[in-house]
């Protein structure tokens, strides 16, 4: 195509140049010789200067007819691509070129496919909501590989964190600061409360719903939330293991203790391995 383009650049300036070259030529013949001689020089010119227009016109049709083809050849290389995601998604986006890491007909099909894939998707990709709302939707583990302004997307962030709550530890620091997000995340799984902010953490209303959800994350409460006995209670009570991260003075509690031995009969004072269900996340 630039062959073409580059012969047209130099064909055209010859067209103009040619009716000038003509008409001095025409106007010396007419001046030396005879009117036989003037005719031809004069037919001579106009020849040539259809010759140079037929070349050029049909160096302009090829170079358009060359660009066609080459948009035909992509639009087909992009059919075969999407074909071949489709059907096997797994790592899909990993093995295409990066073009199509960037064309976002090919990056939405897998990460519908396959959310975690968005690692393999180019950065503007990763910065494009309709992508990362895709992946999230799949897979709401995702969220590590958004950007860092998808990472602080309040609408991205809290529906990741509504499909798993332990999405929460790829949000931003901000969103780990952020109430409703937060609340979100330890309603979904009461272990995100690892992730929130240590502000969050103190804070009874969420520090409730993440005990109710799962007792053990009373781990992650403040030692003022540990050492609240509303909070103990609801965490011994979902959980009996829970008694062993509660104060010191409520592993005393009599109550405590009883509805912690009632949910579950083999809670003791001592340690119990720990254990998180949002550990091991990243691929």
């Amino acid at each position: 195509m630039s062959t073409y383009i580059i012969m047209i650049m130099i064909v055209r300036p010859l067209l103009l140049l040619l009716p000038l070259f003509g008409k001095s030529r025409c106007h010396d013949e007419v001046t030396t010789s005879t009117e036989g001689s003037s005719y031809k020089g004069i037919s001579f010119n106009v020849a040539m200067i259809a010759l140079f227009s037929v070349a050029g016109g049909i160096l302009f049709i090829l170079g358009i007819i060359n660009i066609v083809i080459l948009i035909l050849k992509l639009q087909l290389r992009k059919k075969l691509v999407l074909i071949k995601v489709k059907l096997n998604p797994n790592k899909a986006l990993e093995k295409v070129s990066r073009d199509m890491k960037d064309d976002r007909d090919i990056v939405l099909a897998v990460v519908e496919k396959d959310g975690l894939a968005l690692k393999y998707a180019s950065e503007r990709m990763q910065n494009n909501c309709e992508i990362v709302g895709a992946a999230v939707t799949q897979n709401a583990l995702a969220l590590q590989y958004a950007s860092v302004g998808m990472k602080d997307n309040i609408n991205e962030v809290f529906y990741a964190v509504t499909q798993n709550g332990c999405a929460l530890q790829f949000a931003s620091v901000g969103m780990k600061d952020d109430r409703d997000i937060v609340l979100r995340a330890v309603k979904q799984n009461g272990e995100a409360l690892q992730y929130a902010s240590f502000v969050l953490r103190d804070d009874g209303d969420i520090v409730m719903a993440a005990v109710t959800q799962n007792g053990r994350a009373l781990l992650w409460a403040s030692e003022g939330m540990r050492n609240n006995r509303d909070i103990v209670m609801a965490a011994v009570t979902q959980n009996g293991d829970a008694l062993q991260f509660a104060s010191d003075e409520l592993k005393g509690d009599k109550d405590v203790i009883l509805a912690a031995e009632t949910q579950d009969g083999s809670a003791t004072f001592e340690s119990i391995k720990t254990y998180s269900t949002c550990t091991s996340t990243q691929i």
